[in-house]
C-alpha cells in the first residue's frame, strides 16, 4: 500500500544526494514522499516532480509530522529523539545492518528499497534533472577543481593543488578552482598565478557551472557528488580505502588517489597522509581516468 513519507535528509551534501537514491526509488514504486533538507532545497529546481521543503525551524514544534504515514530518516541526528516524540513510525535507515557493509553508499541505498520497501528493481538514479546532463555546451579541457571541503582534516595543501593546476595546464587543459564565497580570500595566490577561482552565491548556479566541466578533481567532499550525478568524470582525493568504498562518487567514471599505502595504520595516515601524497599521484590517477573516459 502507498504511503506518505516525510523523508529527513542528511546535514551533508554528499548524503543528501545519495539520500535522494532511496527518495527516487520509492517515488517510483508509488508512495508519496516530501523531502526535508537545506541543500536539497537549494537544488531543488534540478529536481523536477520532488517536493523538497528546508528543515524546519524546530523538529518538535513547527512540522505536522502527523500528515505522515512514516518518518523516514537517512542517519541518526539529535532531533530524532524529538521526532519520535510525537510520531510513533519514525525509521531510521542508518539502523539497518546494511550501512555496515562495505559496498558503495548508493548501492546501500538500492538494496535497502528492495530490503525494507519491496522495490523489486531499484535504480541508481537519484531523480537529478536529467534533461540539462548531456545537452549543455560542455567547454573543451575544462577541469573544476574543488580543493577544500567542510572538514579540515580532508583538505589537501593549496601549494599542492597549485602545483596539480600547473601539470595539467602543461596538459593542454582548462583547471579552474571552484571555491565558497568565504574562502576566495584565501585563493589569491592562485589568481595571482594566473587562474580562474570561481565563486556562487548558489549551490544551484554551481550544479549549472559543473554540467560544462569534463572532468572534476577534488577533495572528499560534496561537490564531487553532485559532479558525479550530473554525469562528470571525477578524481576524488581520499585518506583511506574503506572510507572511499563507501563514500566515493559512485554515479559516473570516477577514480580515487588514496594516501600511500606505506602509511599502513591510522595514526601515521592522520598525521603524514597531506605531505605523503603528492601532484604526481593524482595527475597518475587523473591520467587513468582520462583514458577510462575516451574507452566509454
Amino acid at each position: 500500500m502507498a504511503k506518505a513519507i516525510a523523508f529527513v535528509s542528511s546535514d551533508r551534501l554528499g548524503d543528501s544526494l545519495i539520500g535522494m537514491v532511496t527518495v527516487n526509488n520509492l517515488q517510483q514504486a508509488g508512495h508519496e514522499v516530501i523531502v526535508f533538507s537545506d541543500y536539497l532545497f537549494q537544488l531543488r529546481c534540478w529536481f523536477p516532480g520532488f517536493t523538497i521543503r528546508p528543515y524546519p525551524k524546530s523538529f518538535a514544534a513547527t512540522s505536522d509530522w502527523q500528515d505522515f504515514d512514516k518518518v523516514l530518516v537517512l542517519f541518526d541526528r539529535p532531533y530524532v529523539s524529538e521526532l519520535r516524540s510525537h510520531h510513533p513510525r519514525v525509521e531510521v535507515m542508518s539502523d539497518s545492518e546494511l550501512f555496515r557493509t562495505p559496498q558503495p553508499m548508493v548501492d546501500i541505498q538500492m538494496a535497502y528499497c528492495r530490503r525494507y520497501w519491496g522495490v523489486v528493481d531499484p535504480v541508481r538514479h537519484n531523480g537529478i534533472m536529467a534533461a540539462t546532463v548531456g545537452s549543455v555546451d560542455v567547454i573543451d579541457g575544462r577541469i573544476v577543481i574543488h580543493p577544500t571541503s567542510v572538514d579540515p582534516f580532508k583538505v589537501w595543501p593549496q601549494d599542492k593543488f597549485l602545483q596539480l593546476a600547473s601539470d595539467l595546464l602543461a596538459e593542454g587543459f582548462e583547471p579552474v578552482f571552484v571555491v565558497a564565497p568565504s574562502e576566495k580570500g584565501a585563493w589569491c595566490s592562485a589568481e595571482a598565478a594566473g587562474y580562474k577561482v570561481m565563486s556562487f552565491d548558489s549551490l544551484s548556479d554551481v550544479a549549472g557551472f559543473l554540467t560544462r566541466a569534463n572532468y572534476f578533481i577534488g577533495c572528499d567532499s560534496g561537490l564531487g557528488h553532485l559532479a558525479s550525478c550530473l554525469g562528470v568524470p571525477t578524481v576524488s582525493i581520499a585518506i583511506r580505502r574503506g572510507t572511499a568504498r563507501l563514500w566515493a562518487p559512485s554515479w559516473h567514471i570516477s577514480e580515487v588517489v588514496l594516501a600511500p599505502s606505506w602509511l599502513f595504520c591510522r595514526p601515521l595516515k592522520t598525521r603524514y597522509w597531506k605531505r605523503a601524497l603528492g601532484p604526481k599521484q593524482v595527475m597518475k590517477s587523473f591520467r587513468r581516468l582520462v583514458a577510462r573516459t575516451e574507452i566509454a
